[in-house]
């Protein structure tokens, strides 16, 4: 399994005065244990596997266990980082767009694969990666092209600061202008069932 290439997706996050720090779908928490555990920030996980959040909580971080599925608010932070997964969310991933905005005060950052190898002609090497990225509720087969992710991400142009085409072409990188927070890092560590 391969993850993004994280230094290019912390880059937006060295801005001065970072506080808080929201990924979702953390997975084994690469962006935080090789790049943000040695910055001064506050950094929550959020995933759905169990296994993920303990590594998490291991590194240091706080971790919190959600379907993003759902509609529920999304708790707040400086940063809401998605490297890599928003594919979990098509055939329609608006609507945790949306959430994301919401919740960041400053930034949202999306990094997704736009060459992938689920998508590839082989169906048995389309298969195994599939099954290689089950998040914990089943194989995911959909995943976005460099066209159907900027297509995607039309309807929040207005928010869009930056386009970057990364790790060599293989993944495109947006960030958004965020929104403002609904919920605090705080308030979801603490087990507040509105964060």
């Amino acid at each position: 399994m391969s993850f993004p290439p994280h230094n290019e997706i912390g880059a937006p996050l060295a801005a001065p005065g970072l506080a808080y720090v929201v990924e979702l779908c953390c997975g084994p928490p690469v962006l935080y244990r090789m790049y943000l555990r040695t910055k001064d920030v506050d950094y929550l996980g959020i995933d759905i596997n169990e296994g993920f959040l303990r590594e998490v909580e291991r590194c240091g971080g706080r971790a919190l266990r959600r379907d993003l599925r759902t509609a529920d608010p999304l708790p707040g932070g400086d940063f809401v980082v998605m490297p890599g997964s928003l594919y979990h969310f098509l055939p329609d991933p608006a609507p945790l767009v949306r959430r994301m905005l919401r919740a960041a005060t400053r930034e949202v950052v999306i990094a997704e694969p736009v060459r992938n190898v689920a998508g590839a002609r082989w169906s048995a090497l389309s298969r195994l990666a599939a099954r290689l990225t089950n998040p914990g509720y089943g194989e995911q087969f959909l995943r976005f092209t460099e066209a159907t992710l900027e297509a995607h991400l039309a309807p929040f142009e207005d928010r869009i600061i930056e386009t970057v085409v990364i790790a060599g072409g293989r993944e495109v990188m947006y960030v958004l202008r965020g929104a403002g927070a609904v919920a605090s890092i705080a308030d979801a560590s603490a087990g507040n069932p509105n964060a």
